[in-house]
């Protein structure tokens, strides 16, 4: 705009002068048309102008323009840098997001690999024909139940806590035999100091079941489920806890000693009392649902035990020379068992099953993850000892994977090591057995 008005002013200028000049011809003021050109001449002439005009000269004007004009220049070449500069922040600023993102692509294309490699062993360990051992695949049980396999940070732990008592890697080795909890009700519900029940809080528990039944219109609902596994002829345990307690008992047993006494007038009153009461179930409890094959053992139960045919043993008894006697009797795991039944969760589970207890327990733990149980109580068969502690490897590491599940024991019987077969006629060598009982809910 002012460079506009600049010109028109010179146009003005030149024009005056223009006319000044013819002006001053007429008049005779000037000899020739041209004037020389004397710069200090000119330079009166414009101050002359200025003076007699108010008007700035024309060079002045001129010189004001080009220094302006020389201004715009300047101040679109700066913009123009700012703008190269901006255009090369621009470029490098893509050229980082670009590395960036293949970065980021290299990365999700490794982890990709490494998911599909994880899946294809985890398939290969699924393959029977990869897995002639049969070790399951650990999982983990909620309480509608639903499964889901654990992560590979929860199988490295529960590797750890398995090897750590398989060895017995512990900071207390002695974790066996150690009472966890002070029981103020303490009962052994009839059965001669065998297996314990704690009662510490047992109405406010049953009251609340019973209220929640009620919620739930399911007033005929029994306060308490309890699992009794291992019976023989001696249901005192359950029958107990039905008969004072209003507990619904599952029984299993699949021995025939079990078989004659529920078929006896013993048996009259639990029969009597129905199924859904006192329901017996003349099945193993194992490691795995199917066939499975147990040995005559003492006082005419079943065992898992099979013993070796030592050469070397001296026979002090002309009539122990008979072989145990095998059976084929269907087993179920504490999973089936609840499915079965009805059930999602036990009050108390009581294990006494000659030797078995230990796969059952494995069971639970690699396919449920923790028991769903308040209180458990185990009569434990034919464990090792470690010579270096005398203690139990394989107890301690069921002793401490109930202590990662909120288990806590109540009472410990001090371990015993007995003949097993002193009055039959076939051999069985001398075994360890101990007592212990757990509570969750106490």
């Amino acid at each position: 705009m002012r460079s506009a008005l600049c010109l028109m002013f010179a146009i003005i200028i030149d024009l005056s002068v223009l006319l000044t000049a013819v002006t001053a011809q007429e008049e005779g003021l000037f000899a020739s048309p041209t004037v020389p050109h004397r710069p200090e001449g000119a330079a009166l002439l414009q101050n002359a102008e200025h003076k007699e005009t108010g008007w700035p000269s024309r060079a002045l004007l001129r010189r004001d323009a080009a220094v302006e004009q020389q201004q715009e220049d300047d101040a679109a070449a700066g913009l123009l840098q700012q703008g190269a500069t901006h255009e090369t922040s621009h470029a490098s600023a893509e050229e980082r997001i670009n590395r960036l993102e293949s970065t980021v692509r290299n990365q999700l294309e490794s982890i990709e690999s490494l998911r599909k490699e994880l899946h294809s062993a985890l398939a290969m360990a699924r393959s029977p024909a990869l897995q002639p051992d049969s070790v399951r695949i650990p999982e983990t049980m909620a309480a509608d139940g639903s499964s889901r396999e654990l992560s590979l940070a929860e199988r490295v732990r529960y590797l750890e806590r398995k090897v750590a008592g398989a060895s017995n890697w512990f900071t207390d080795p002695q974790l066996w035999r150690k009472k966890q909890y002070r029981c103020e009700n303490l009962t052994d519900l009839g059965t001669g100091g065998e297996h314990h029940l704690c009662l510490d809080g047992w109405e406010e528990r049953m009251q609340k079941r019973r209220g929640t039944s009620l919620a739930q219109g399911v007033a005929t609902s029994p306060p308490c489920i309890v699992y009794d596994l291992g019976i023989r002829a001696q249901p005192a345990f359950g029958k107990t806890l039905m008969t004072q307690y209003g507990c619904a008992i599952r029984a299993y047993d699949p021995s025939p000693t079990t078989a004659k006494w529920w078929a006896s007038d013993d048996s009259a009153e639990l029969r009597r009392a129905g199924k859904d009461h006192y329901n017996l179930h003349q099945l193993a409890a194992g490691g795995q649902d199917g066939p499975l094959e147990l040995f005559q053992y003492n006082w005419q139960q079943v065992s898992i035990v099979k013993e070796e045919r030592d050469l070397t043993r001296k026979i002090e008894k002309p009539t122990q020379t008979q072989e145990q006697l095998s059976f084929d009797v269907q087993a179920h795991t504490f999973p089936t068992m609840l499915q079965e039944n009805g059930d999602t969760y036990a009050d108390v589970m009581k294990i006494d099953i000659e030797g078995s207890e230990y796969m059952f327990l494995q069971d639970i733990f690699d396919r449920m993850g923790c028991p769903p149980v308040g209180q458990i109580t185990i009569e434990y068969h034919h464990f090792s000892l470690d010579e270096r502690y005398g203690s139990s490897p394989e107890i301690n590491t069921i002793h401490h994977l109930l202590n990662s599940c909120g288990f806590r024991s109540f009472m410990v019987r001090q371990h015993w090591r007995n003949a097993v077969t002193p009055d039959d006629s076939f051999y069985i060598a001398p075994k360890r057995y101990t007592l212990a009982s757990y509570c969750k809910e106490c």
